[in-house]
């Protein structure tokens, strides 16, 4: 069954929200009474400032733990953002993270036009381990994700949650502190059962509203990680889809692939989807040199290995159907006694085949 993203969202932040609510007022209850009624306004009129649009490069900095980028780091990264605006993929502020861990994300979209990084993709991309393409599809990606999600008032939202991370990163902590001790993942797994004979028994005893509220918590710790699980796997199909649409989804596809990312094979074909479609008809081996040759003497270059050729310019060759394609090494080689698929560069080589089967990027 599907569900609007609306009814999704809501049911992750509702908890979240009314959570951090009673949270914050707890603590401000504590405190002395003026210093309390003080945090507390001061607490509201941040949320206010932050839904009217106020403080978003301050608050932006604060919730990811970053800060905007520097003078070295944007030239290293303007061919990515020049590539992205090309694509019609608009990025107006870049903001790099201080501290890189390895649950980091690479990139991640964040209030209207802004994109935190990771210092490992911009020094990737400075020493030529990440290709320009390579990031763009990367950023493209993360915009993709928020425009799939559509948060309102996302950095008011962000942070009025903030309480709720905390304590959601306590549990956790502790929960991989006691993990070693026997019968916990079973206890876990069984809190369903304990908040039926929560409801059971405090229905029995006539007290029924202390029950329902037990079972009501029991209950949101399996819908609220299902909805995310939703959430998650829809934006990143949506986000999959802007990448493709772009034309970056083969260069996304090997990125991935390179760095051993696990990918479903249902993901790897809707990423190779507008590469499979553009593929080239197949021609024999001597229409294929003869092309080869006319792109050669139009004035576009080869390389200089004589098992390998191919050109450095796009041209269309109607002869046979073909497009020899600007790009890099093919990440992927598929041979059998029948054909060669050379992808995603366009590729020719002089292995023993009876036929040749060009794949266009």
């Amino acid at each position: 069954m599907r569900f609007p993203m609306t009814v999704l969202r809501v049911v992750t932040l509702a908890p979240a929200l009314l959570v951090s609510f009673v949270l914050t007022v707890v603590v401000c209850a504590l405190l002395p009474p003026a210093p309390g009624l003080v945090a507390f306004l001061a607490a509201a009129g941040v949320l206010v400032a932050l839904a009217l649009g106020r403080f978003e490069a301050q608050a932006i900095a604060v919730l990811t733990g970053s800060r905007p980028a520097t003078a070295a780091e944007l030239q290293v990264m303007r061919p990515v953002l020049a590539e992205l605006g090309g694509r019609g993929v608009a990025v107006d502020a870049l903001f790099v993270r201080r501290h890189q861990a390895s649950s980091t994300p690479v990139a991640v979209a964040i209030a209207a036009g802004a994109v935190v990084v990771s210092p490992g993709l911009v020094d990737a991309t400075y020493r030529g381990g990440v290709t320009a393409a390579e990031a763009a599809a990367t950023m493209a990606h993360a915009v993709g994700r928020r425009r799939a999600i559509r948060p309102r008032l996302e950095l008011a939202v962000l942070t009025a949650t903030a309480p709720w991370r905390l304590v959601v990163a306590a549990f956790r902590g502790v929960a991989r502190a006691f993990a070693w001790l026997p019968f916990m993942r079973l206890a876990w797994t069984l809190r369903g059962v304990v908040g039926v004979i929560c409801i059971v028994q405090s229905a029995a005893e006539g007290r029924a509203a202390p029950g329902i509220l037990g079972g009501a918590v029991i209950l949101l710790t399996y819908l609220v990680p299902a909805a995310s699980r939703r959430i998650e796997a829809s934006a990143e199909a949506a986000a999959d889809q802007l990448v493709v649409s772009v034309g970056l989804g083969s260069v996304l596809a090997g990125l991935l692939r390179r760095h051993g990312h696990p990918m479903t094979l249902k993901r790897l074909q809707r990423l190779e989807a507008a590469a499979s479609r553009r593929r080239g008809h197949g021609c024999t081996w001597s229409t294929a040199r003869r092309s080869l040759r006319r792109c050669r003497s139009a004035g576009y270059s080869s390389s200089a290995k004589p098992e390998v050729e191919w050109c450095t310019q796009p041209r269309p060759l109607p002869s046979c159907g073909l497009w020899f394609m600007h790009g890099s090494e093919p990440s992927l080689w598929e041979q059998s006694t029948q054909r060669t698929v050379v992808r995603p560069g366009v590729r020719l080589t002089s292995v023993a085949a009876s036929a040749v089967a060009i794949t266009s990027s």
